[in-house]
């Protein structure tokens, strides 16, 4: 007797897909973000990632199911990135779920300085500086201060 057993998988889970970054604070310019799947995936590639206020500047592929983008942020503020559903797939021809959505605060314009004194053109003495700033800074002391003509 002859018994030939065929054994076929069904693979009918999606990948889910789940982003992260080292990037702590405030980046005052590109960061890493690395995209894991739960699973292998076909093809993927940067334009499946969603990115508000930045573009992706570099995409590399670590495995089937590890990635990772390099984001270069646009403007001040948040810069959020996604992976929307369906994306991808994996062999199986399933859609990967939607990931989270990572958000990182970018500040990549330097703070301006504005001074002002209650004096004329030529002060004859000791007056006062006001200093604003255009954003909060920290560190800020006396010795930031180059003054010319002063005593």
């Amino acid at each position: 007797m002859n018994n030939n057993t065929i054994v076929m998988a069904n693979d009918a889970d999606a990948p889910s897909v789940a982003l992260s970054s080292s990037a702590t604070g405030a980046v005052t310019g590109p960061f890493l973000v690395t995209v894991s799947f739960s699973e292998a995936v076909n093809g993927f590639s940067a334009g499946g990632l969603s990115v508000s206020n930045g573009v992706v500047s570099s995409f590399n592929a670590v495995s089937p199911a590890q990635y990772t983008a390099e984001i270069k942020p646009s403007a001040d503020g948040p810069v959020t990135v996604e992976v929307r559903a369906n994306a991808t797939s994996d062999v199986g021809g399933n859609g990967n779920t939607a990931s989270n959505t990572l958000s990182v605060m970018a500040d990549t314009a330097a703070p301006t300085a504005s001074l002002s004194a209650a004096i004329g053109d030529i002060a004859s003495g000791p007056f006062e500086l006001a200093i604003s700033f255009s954003e909060p800074v920290t560190g800020f002391t006396l010795d930031d201060l180059a003054m010319v003509g002063a005593v």
